[in-house]
């Protein structure tokens, strides 16, 4: 899932140990960004965080709950593409500026591994299952909005339903 804009890229698990202030066996569904990591390093610290970091400490004292995660995708060896991304703790809005290419783009290590020149070999037999070939598809949807409680593995673009429209537009914006 490296460089890949959806959680199967982005959603990574993070452990924390800390005897005497976090419990063992605690699960938190906390939004998180590599960006929180120094900010929360100096709240647990008991340090003031410089305002020009960007980040929210997640541990602490000066915890911030986030609301937002972003994610970007611009360029990957010799593939360009540009997508932005944005998850609440529920939803996943992507915006692609190149809807006219496609989800996968030709990047030679990847194509040359074995589980992709797999998915390769079922494509061209008609093997893969629609959401499998979406992988392959010409282009796709410059907007895309996915229930990640309902869907976790992304698969049921909702931004053309009626019933998410304030969604897509609250998370378009942000």
């Amino acid at each position: 899932g490296k460089r890949w804009p959806y959680d199967s890229g982005i959603h990574v698990p993070m452990i924390v140990r800390w005897p005497g202030r976090i419990e063992p066996g605690t699960v938190s569904e906390t939004l998180v960004s590599t960006l929180d990591l120094a900010p929360s390093m100096l709240s647990s610290c008991g340090l003031p965080v410089p305002c020009h970091l960007q980040g929210q400490p997640f541990l602490g004292e000066s915890v911030v709950a986030r609301e937002y995660i972003h994610a970007s995708r611009d360029r990957h060896d010799t593939n360009y593409d540009r997508v932005r991304a944005v998850r609440d703790s529920r939803y996943k809005y992507l915006r692609n500026y190149y809807p006219h290419q496609p989800y996968v783009g030709w990047v030679p290590y990847r194509n040359r591994h074995p589980i992709h020149e797999e998915l390769q070999r079922l494509h061209l037999e008609d093997a893969l299952t629609p959401e499998q070939a979406l992988l392959f598809a010409p282009s796709r949807p410059a907007e895309e909005l996915y229930d990640t409680r309902n869907d976790p593995h992304e698969t049921r673009n909702l931004a053309n339903s009626a019933n998410h429209a304030a969604t897509l537009a609250r998370l378009s914006k942000e």
